[in-house]
């Protein structure tokens, strides 16, 4: 029999959306949960949604790493570091987050009419097309 949408949601909770211990406390099987997810969208849900707020906490801890801890005076004024800022998570984040803005990479791939075997693959640098866009458009 199938725990209630409540027992699962609060065993998701307590569990912060680690299925196999979310099963452990409902007394059932890693593949019985996910069975009952594939049966009820309700249980469906409640687990998107429990890693959905996985992903927001893993998100703020690798802002941390990211952003580093800085270390500052009575007045305020940087000092030097607790901890470091991470520079590959910088990477990341302005990559990610920063696309609308030309940040990141653009991977096309194209066989230009050719045998699929023969596969021409070019990284283009998003931020020239968008500064080359720009001086077109200040020209103007």
């Amino acid at each position: 029999m199938m725990a209630s949408i409540e027992e699962i949601r609060e065993a998701l909770a307590k569990t912060q959306g680690n299925l196999s211990n979310t099963a452990k406390l409902l007394g059932c099987t890693r593949a019985t949960l996910w069975n009952w997810s594939q049966r009820s969208p309700e249980v469906k849900s409640a687990i998107k949604e429990s890693r959905k707020q996985l992903l927001d906490r893993c998100i703020t801890s690798a802002q941390a790493l990211a952003l580093g801890v800085p270390r500052t005076d009575a007045d305020g004024k940087f000092v030097g570091w607790d901890e470091r800022p991470d520079a590959g998570m910088l990477k990341y984040f302005i990559s990610t987050l920063g696309r609308d803005e030309g940040f990141g990479e653009n991977l096309d791939i194209t066989t230009n009419g050719k045998d699929i075997n023969h596969i021409q693959v070019e990284v283009i640098d998003s931020r020239e097309q968008v500064s080359q866009e720009e001086d077109v458009e200040d020209d103007f």
